[in-house]
């Protein structure tokens, strides 16, 4: 049984990528997981001057919030 190939920009990640893992996404695909993540606390234009640090202490902030 063979999977459709898949652009990375369609990946649902299961489990949130490390922390590694996310140093070494492009600032856009870390602006677009913020806008994807429930509970993160920037908005529109804040996303867009936010840069790579700040993204990714959002995310970790909003995936610690979370409920498993």
């Amino acid at each position: 049984h063979s999977f459709p190939t898949r652009r990375s920009s369609d990946l649902k990640f299961p489990t949130h990528p490390s922390a590694a893992e996310l140093k070494k996404m492009p600032v856009a695909r870390l602006r677009q997981l913020v806008r994807q993540t429930p509970g993160t606390r920037l908005k529109g234009r804040q996303i867009s001057h936010a840069n790579k640090s700040a993204l990714i202490a959002e995310l970790r902030r909003a995936w610690q919030g979370e409920s498993h």
